[in-house]
């Protein structure tokens, strides 16, 4: 068979990535594309919300330090310690009550 196609120019059909976009204009365009509308909501059992985005502030019943002046709030663990766990392997972590200085 015999190609009667015209060559081809690989400089026009690459001519869109020519033009360089502001930021504000790519985002104008990127958002245009998505046509985005907003979800709904509903509620879940806490077993059921895994993987999932909270759609609201959650506030935490009791605080954690139980005092107002902590410099580092939250709790350390080792990367070996859950390396095996998923969904569908949960580990139980258990406290130690050690507690590491900072600075």
């Amino acid at each position: 068979m015999n190609d009667m196609r015209p060559p081809r120019d690989p400089s026009r059909e690459q001519a869109q990535f020519l033009r360089v976009l502001s930021r504000d204009e790519a985002m104008a365009r990127f958002r245009h594309a998505l046509d985005p509308k907003p979800l709904g909501t509903e509620e879940v059992s806490l077993a059921e919300a895994l993987g999932r985005v909270v759609a609201g502030h959650i506030p935490a019943p009791v605080d954690v330090p139980p005092f107002d002046r902590s410099n580092v709030d939250g709790f350390a663990l080792r990367a070996a310690d859950v390396s095996f766990a998923s969904e569908n392997t949960p580990i139980l972590l258990t406290l130690n009550g050690e507690t590491i200085a900072c600075g």
